[in-house]
């Protein structure tokens, strides 16, 4: 038991805590001033926006890598940004973003709040042997749902980077195309969202209406955030989205636009926000 264990008796407590004050004072006193380590306090990433404020940011991911190394060199946040989404994924599943880790020291330099997405997809017959395992097959896909984001947490933690959510990318696939069975994909879509929430990480939807009812049937996901994007229509329909029920069933958390140089994005008025923990956390300057 600890000299300054809780339980230990008062006396005790107070006698073990005058004898560690008197040693720091003794040291401190013997040591020339130049000896005196002064460690400078992190600096945190700005206060989050009142409650309901609409917050701008923008999302990036491998086109924002350097030409020559995985991308195109696409410019990173705007200097007004807020916060940035980063990717997590390199355009596919099971490939991690090539600069995600100099992409969260840009972030972080920037004090600027961040958050996650992956691109999530169904499997080909190599990687459902792969990971699938045994058992029925919405059983396996489940599994190859749950491996894809046990990667993403994964390449999380090799970049440095905490998110409380990941927004998990919901779009129709050319390399690896969706099933033409709405049970099959939601088997995925679930077993990537029950691995999220078992490693302590919420999970939002990234889709849009065409996209999520031809993937999932049109599946409603209570409690579950959605992140709606409107493509070139700009920020006034972007705005004006987060007043509509989304593909999943309620309304937007976040909404985005496009110019094909960057893509925007802005948080909706009641929907999560910088100050929940559940969509971007903040970043450490230094640590």
């Amino acid at each position: 038991m600890s000299a300054l264990d809780p339980l230990a008796p008062l006396s005790g407590r107070l006698a073990a805590i005058a004898t560690t004050v008197a040693l720091i004072l003794s040291v401190a006193a013997s040591s020339p001033p130049s000896k005196v380590a002064v460690t400078a306090p992190a600096l945190l990433s700005p206060a989050a926006p009142a409650h309901g404020a609409i917050v701008y940011g923008n999302d990036m991911s491998w086109p924002q890598c350097p030409k020559g190394g995985g991308g195109y060199g696409l410019p990173g946040p705007m200097a007004t940004a807020s916060f940035a989404v980063l990717g997590l994924t390199d355009g596919g599943s099971l490939r991690a973003n090539p600069c995600l880790g100099d992409q969260v020291v840009s972030v972080r330099a920037r004090h600027l709040w961040v958050g996650a997405y992956a691109i999530v997809t169904y499997p080909t017959a190599a990687q459902l042997k792969r990971y699938g395992g045994a058992g029925t097959l919405s059983v396996r896909l489940g599994r190859f749902g749950a491996a894809q984001a046990l990667f993403n947490i994964t390449t999380m933690a090799r970049a440095g980077l905490r998110s409380p959510l990941v927004w998990v990318d919901v779009e129709p696939r050319t390399r690896s195309p969706w099933s033409a069975s709405v049970v099959h994909n939601n088997a995925v879509i679930d077993g990537v969202i029950a691995r999220y929430r078992a490693a302590g990480i919420r999970a939002g939807i990234y889709s849009y209406d065409k996209a999520w009812k031809e993937i999932s049937g049109g599946r409603v996901l209570p409690g579950v955030p959605t992140w709606v994007p409107v493509g070139h229509q700009g920020r006034a329909v972007a705005k004006a989205t987060c007043a509509v029920v989304s593909f999943a069933g309620s309304k937007p958390s976040l909404t985005q636009w496009t110019d094909d140089v960057r893509d925007y994005n802005l948080t909706c008025p009641g929907g999560v926000g910088l100050a929940t923990d559940t969509f971007v956390a903040p970043l450490f300057a230094s640590t």
